[in-house]
């Protein structure tokens, strides 16, 4: 009787674990015949979905007092990455909206989740399952578990620039936590930072910053940002990877060390940026100053189409990168350059894109040296529709979006008031960049002639100084290409430009001191549509159109000689393409 009352029980509790099945898969229609107790007579299919896969240890057994089944690792709903709640609800309900992070781009969240940055120490990320719900062996893949130090590690790479992150918009956290005592003194907090990370001996993996003097609250999406704010501001920094730790004792500040830097990539980018700096006349403007840190960049950085690089150390010693690595470059120039620039950096998600806002003789001004840049040109092209505008040409160089936000987390798109001197200046209609000797600078406008003219940085005088007939012809065709693409630079107290066949070394009145005309071989693969003058040599590079693949490049050393490098591959681009600006 005992056991037919049992029996009885059984088939309820069974039927009852059918109905259960079938809300978590919606396709269980009735329960396996082996599983009912004999002799009742009621034989019913399973669909295949509805039951635990058999695992070697016996995984997918039934317990005999709940009529559940229990699975030693969840694997009914593996394919959708859900896990079922405790109170019964099924996987479409318990997971609305989500994504699994394997079905996402690198770097994207899942949408309408909350990642670990972004929440107060303690707290868990709404609708998931707290680890103590989740079957053994298996991981919360959102878990911020401390690791064996004690240690909370995420990573803050989407706020981070040389990660290839934007700024977020920052509010001071209103977070109440009893062990805080007295004003909170993020400033502090964020410059203790800031010298730990300057203070790395090359050799630590990870390191400690102690907050605990800044009265900061113990809530991680705070000490999140303070520690991306020190990142972001000193791109020096670029060894510091984005994977930020919290804990081993009172609000104490960890940072891993990027695995690809070590301290021999530190003391090689120090040495470059010392070099650069020492090119920069002690008697420069400021205006001079930030010209020539632009420039600097726009003349030797290729954009990465592979859009990998972001850091100053890409930019600078690899001279390849995206954006953000051109307004670190610029902020770590500026900073050697002229400190007073207050070199900031604004970044827009909904452009995607970074830039630079610098201040100069009291006003403020925006850069952006990548769009100054532009693909599908000759390397050496240098413009400057970006340089020190205002916020109204900015806006009309397609900086469309509103989304401004600066390093300090402040939206600058409403909030700064911008000059507008230098709008319309005279390098308005140059396609190069504009050497300096003394207080002159080098430039040319206007067409059939070609004025050459100096620019006196002092008195803010122009000069013409000669004019040239100047056409780069169709190569192989008849035209010729609309605009002057004489590259311009400086050696010593003179200024050097080109023509289509030859190179002049010039003094700043415009004499003429020494010609260097191409070979009958260089005529023969194309015109100069570039150069580069530097550490007493001129280098050139001869293309067939602005818009085309280098052909081969040269070397003019002291005007004695030149050494010619073999042709490099030739891929023509269309020439009915005028040159693009990259995105």
């Amino acid at each position: 009787m005992k056991q037919k009352i049992w029996r009885k029980k059984l088939t309820a509790l069974s039927l009852f674990a059918v109905l259960v099945l079938s809300e978590i898969s919606g396709g269980v229609t009735a329960f396996a015949e082996e599983l009912l107790p004999s002799g009742t007579g009621e034989a019913v299919s399973v669909t295949e979905e509805a039951l635990p896969e058999e695992t070697a240890d016996g995984a997918g057994t039934l317990l005999p007092e709940t009529g559940e089944v229990q699975e030693a690792e969840e694997e009914a709903d593996s394919e959708n990455g859900t896990v079922p709640s405790e109170e019964g609800l099924s996987s479409e309900e318990e997971t609305s909206g989500s994504v699994s992070p394997d079905e996402l781009p690198a770097g994207e969240e899942t949408p309408e989740s909350v990642s670990p940055d972004e929440l107060p120490a303690g707290e868990e990320i709404p609708g998931s399952v707290s680890s103590d719900e989740l079957p053994a062996e298996e991981t919360d893949p959102v878990s911020v578990s401390p690791d064996e130090a004690g240690i909370i590690w995420t990573d803050i790479s989407d706020r981070v620039i040389q990660a290839g992150g934007f700024l977020k918009e920052w509010e001071k956290s209103t977070v109440s936590d009893s062990s805080v005592m007295g004003t909170p003194d993020y400033e502090g907090a964020y410059k203790a930072a800031s010298t730990a990370l300057h203070n790395w001996n090359g050799k630590d993996e990870v390191i400690v910053v102690d907050v605990s003097a800044y009265n900061i609250p113990n809530d991680l999406d705070l000490l999140a940002d303070i520690a991306a704010r020190a990142i972001n501001k000193n791109p020096d920094c670029f060894y510091v990877s984005t994977a930020i730790g919290f804990g081993s004792g009172p609000n104490t500040l960890s940072m891993k060390v990027n695995t690809r830097y070590n301290k021999t990539h530190v003391s090689t980018f120090n040495a470059k940026l010392n070099g650069i700096v020492a090119g920069v006349d002690e008697n420069w403007t400021d205006l001079q100053k930030i010209l020539y840190a632009h420039d600097y960049l726009v003349k030797h950085i290729d954009y990465d189409n592979t859009l990998e690089k972001h850091d100053a150390y890409n930019a600078l010693i690899e001279n390849c990168c995206v954006c953000q690595g051109y307004s670190l470059a610029l902020s770590c120039l500026l900073n050697r350059i002229f400190p007073d620039a207050e070199c900031d950096l604004i970044t827009s998600r909904n452009l995607n894109h970074a830039w630079n806002l610098v201040t100069l003789d009291g006003k403020k001004y925006y850069i952006d040296a990548t769009w100054d840049d532009p693909t599908g040109s000759v390397r050496r092209y240098c413009r400057y529709n970006n340089f020190l505008v205002s916020k109204t040409k900015f806006i009309n160089e397609d900086h469309t979006s509103t989304d401004w936000i600066d390093i300090d987390g402040n939206n600058v798109y409403d909030t700064v008031t911008t000059g507008n001197e230098y709008d319309s200046f005279f390098w308005s209609d140059m396609k190069s960049s504009i050497p300096m000797v003394g207080k002159l600078g080098l430039f040319y406008k206007g067409l059939d002639p070609t004025r050459f003219c100096t620019y006196n940085f002092d008195t803010k005088a122009e000069s013409e100084i000669f004019t040239e007939n100047l056409s780069w012809h169709v190569w192989g065709g008849g035209g010729s290409w609309i605009g002057c693409f004489s590259s311009l630079g400086s050696i010593g107290s003179y200024f050097v430009y080109s023509t289509p066949e030859k190179i002049h070394l010039i003094d700043t009145a415009g004499t003429k001191k020494e010609t260097y005309e191409l070979t009958g071989s260089e005529k023969g693969k194309g015109y100069i549509y570039g150069l580069l003058a530097e550490d007493g040599l001129v280098k050139y590079d001869l293309y067939t159109a602005p818009n085309g693949s280098l052909k081969a490049e040269g070397t003019i050393s002291s005007w004695a000689g030149y050494e010619e490098t073999p042709d490099l591959e030739k891929v023509e681009l269309n020439v009915d393409t005028l040159p693009m600006i990259r995105s």
